[in-house]
């Protein structure tokens, strides 16, 4: 006879069944009543599953309440598990958690911030896509949409979208940005000003807020500060160098909210900067 399994496994089982059922954590959570923070604490197994919550998710989700409970316990064992609907929801969930590329939001996104941050002296061209990351992470996890439509990957130094470099450049070309040189304790660094300004028709409301919010807490920090940061950041320490950054693992922060962990290390709440 199978022996009971533990929290953490039950987490792991439907966070896996919600997955290949195609649901996110806002649609699953708004059917149970319950807060994302709650299920993404639940999927960890930081959550105690009561037995009332356990027959909602199996009603919701389709799957064995008693079977689910055993050590030997496989998805495929499900009845509602068939092949096709497996690729249907696996292709869905890709459409949410990987963006299209769109170059006018990108150009848009980056024009803003460069525009935002250039009454900072110290703040230099690699530091573009530290903020840029920790916003659209923070956007996806409040919001489960995508900001600049950039993917990034983890690199030595940093997070670095693919299609990043190469939209700097043609913003160069375009002679919407300019590249110059400038002093920094000592160092030759390099920052990008704008010839022209962001075109705002593409950034909504809830976006600017969150970049604003970004841009005010790490603005003016040094590059060293912000990796600080963000090499303590569940999305970079559970990616390999090199590979591409997953925007579900925001959901799986031990504190689930962005703006609890910058409280975390000691900082005060963001306020809400919304000028342009």
């Amino acid at each position: 006879m199978s022996s009971k399994i533990s929290q953490k496994q039950l987490g792991q089982r439907i966070s896996n069944i919600r997955k290949k059922k195609g649901w996110s954590q806002f649609e699953l959570a708004d059917a149970l009543s319950i807060s994302r923070p709650s299920l993404a604490q639940l999927e960890l197994g930081n959550r105690y599953i009561d037995a009332f919550e356990l027959f909602s998710l199996a009603q919701i989700l389709g799957f064995s309440m008693d079977g689910i409970m055993t050590q030997d316990y496989g998805i495929e064992k499900e009845s509602f598990f068939k092949e096709d609907k497996f690729e249907y929801s696996t292709m869905s969930m890709e459409r949410k958690a990987i963006p299209d590329f769109f170059f006018e939001k990108a150009k848009s996104v980056v024009m803003y911030l460069l525009q935002k941050t250039a009454k900072f002296p110290s703040f230099e061209e690699s530091m573009i896509f530290d903020l840029l990351y920790l916003a659209d992470f923070h956007h996806y996890e409040k919001s489960e949409s995508h900001l600049s439509s950039f993917i990034y990957r983890k690199t030595f130094g940093g997070p670095l979208p693919d299609e990043g470099p190469p939209l700097l450049e043609k913003l160069i070309q375009e002679q919407s940005i300019q590249r110059i040189k400038f002093k920094s304790h000592g160092k030759t660094q390099q920052r990008f000003i704008n010839l022209e300004m962001a075109n705002l028709k593409y950034i909504q409301g809830d976006e600017l807020e969150v970049i604003n919010e970004i841009i005010h807490q790490y603005g003016n920090k040094s590059k060293s500060e912000i990796m600080d940061f963000i090499s303590n950041d569940l999305p970079w320490k559970a990616t390999e160098l090199n590979s591409i950054m997953d925007f579900e693992l925001a959901f799986y922060r031990q504190v689930p909210n962005q703006e609890n962990l910058l409280k975390e290390n000691g900082n005060h709440p963001l306020p809400n900067h919304q000028g342009i």
